[in-house]
């Protein structure tokens, strides 16, 4: 696209060798075929967010948070990373990304090849399941589990190891991505929809502390509104011209 192609163009170079921070959200795993968290399909529909995913929705019905659970993650692990997570890769590989901060709980920076010292998963992950009463047990998956509820070692339950309503953020996690936010100076957001707080701030502190901040988004939000650069359209075909003419720029 000549409109990123000029805008990139335009762009300081040390902004783009300094690496670039991203905040990827749901709408980056679409081309993969996952739905969004509210998309899924079947009974589930009945059900209100918080009984699917709340430590009080765990307590009333493991038995239905796992199926759930389960449904999620055959989907996940059945799906491959797509053109956006695999360009990713190519921009570390070639030391232009600095972090990935992402909302998604499938596990697919991981899986496409980025280092995991790149990847905050600031909403936790559903390849990893822990105690629910915190013994220390945990578990890593890389097929769903065929017995649900999952029961721990110790006589407990084990539950997915992502953030559910009503719980905080990792506040490690949390603190690097604010301190990513107020000190880099290139920012890009993929497929988020600026309304999952406390991330939805990040590219407004970013841009707060003199940032450039471009938006790959379907649909327009209000990250959109005060990015600097705004791409419409499936980001998985944008954002891959984005990476590899940046690489272009710094392949001798």
């Amino acid at each position: 696209m000549d409109q990123i192609k000029k805008f990139v163009d335009e762009l300081d170079r040390d902004l783009i060798s300094n690496g670039l921070v991203f905040v990827i959200g749901a709408g980056a795993s679409v081309a993969s075929g996952l739905k969004t968290f509210r998309g899924e399909e079947g009974h589930y529909k009945d059900h209100r967010p918080e009984d699917l995913a709340s430590p009080y929705g765990f307590r009333r019905d493991p038995e239905l948070v796992w199926e759930w659970y389960q449904m999620r993650m055959r989907k996940g692990f059945e799906a491959k990373p797509n053109a956006i997570h695999h360009s990713l890769v190519d921009l570390e590989k070639h030391n232009l990304l600095d972090i990935i901060i992402t909302q998604n709980v499938d596990g697919f920076h991981h899986r496409a090849g980025n280092s995991p010292d790149k990847i905050v998963e600031i909403h936790g992950t559903i390849t990893k399941s822990h105690c629910f009463d915190n013994c220390g047990e945990t578990f890593d998956y890389d097929v769903a589990p065929g017995e649900i509820p999952v029961k721990c070692k110790c006589g407990s339950l084990q539950r997915p190891s992502v953030v559910w309503f009503g719980e905080i953020l990792n506040s490690d996690d949390l603190m690097q991505s604010q301190n990513k936010m107020q000190r880099n100076k290139l920012v890009v957001t993929i497929g988020t929809s600026g309304m999952v707080y406390p991330v939805a701030a990040l590219p407004f502190i970013a841009k707060n502390n003199g940032a450039t901040v471009i938006d790959f988004n379907t649909n327009s939000s209000p990250i959109s509104e005060i990015a600097d650069l705004f791409v419409e359209g499936p980001a998985e075909e944008s954002f891959k011209i984005f990476s590899d003419y940046i690489i272009s720029l710094f392949v001798e």
